[in-house]
């Protein structure tokens, strides 16, 4: 697996998912450099995939979001536009607004979560397909291999397909390499943890991971 360059060039983390990667990116900066060079549109939606990132880190079905946050100040100035505007309650802006706190909501506590929409494949490639093309790109960084695009998450890929789409090179990988690597079991136990769906069991978590 393939995660971003530490330091440009000159040291590339292989990243084993669930192995301490999080930690390494961040003390090297790497969310940060990532953003250099970016316009103000690019900086601010990496800026969001980190903010998601960490939030799924720590939560499998979050609630208390930024997004929700919005979801739930669109619920209140529909029903004061629809109880209190008369020609709003006519124009049935409301009905639209309540739509989209609910679309809103649902999405970013259960679809775009590990458990519903990363387990999913086509979910998985609705997701990716919305940043790499619908958002031209935002959320990722070919310079420092991380984010998500048409390619895939970029900091899961594994080293053939980095090689494939011309993020690293043979000799990138020969000279600046490294990897770590953690206890079997309790890395299962950490993809467990982020990936579980509600009422899942550890035993059926991983007979479907054995299966996919």
């Amino acid at each position: 697996m393939t995660m971003p360059w530490l330091i440009k060039d000159e040291v590339l983390f292989i990243h084993v998912p669930r192995c301490g990667g999080t930690s390494i990116s961040k003390h090297h900066k790497v969310p940060k450099k990532a953003r250099e060079g970016m316009n103000c549109y690019y900086s601010l939606w990496m800026r969001y995939y980190y903010y998601r990132y960490e939030l799924l880190d720590k939560h499998n079905f979050p609630v208390f979001t930024i997004e929700n946050c919005i979801a739930l100040l669109q619920v209140i100035s529909a029903i004061i536009l629809y109880f209190h505007v008369p020609e709003y309650k006519q124009a049935k802006v409301g009905y639209l607004m309540w739509s989209m706190a609910c679309f809103t909501f649902v999405v970013s506590t259960f679809v775009g979560t590990a458990p519903i929409g990363l387990r999913n494949r086509f979910l998985r490639v609705c997701i990716m397909y919305f940043f790499g093309k619908v958002m031209c790109g935002v959320g990722a960084s070919r310079k420092y291999i991380v984010g998500t695009n048409t390619n895939g998450y970029l900091f899961h890929l594994t080293a053939e397909s980095a090689k494939k789409y011309r993020y690293v090179s043979e000799q990138d990988l020969a000279c600046c390499a490294f990897s770590i690597v953690r206890n079997p079991y309790s890395r299962m136990v950490s993809l467990y943890q982020f990936n579980k769906r509600i009422g899942e069991s550890f035993e059926h978590f991983v007979n479907v991971f054995y299966k996919e």
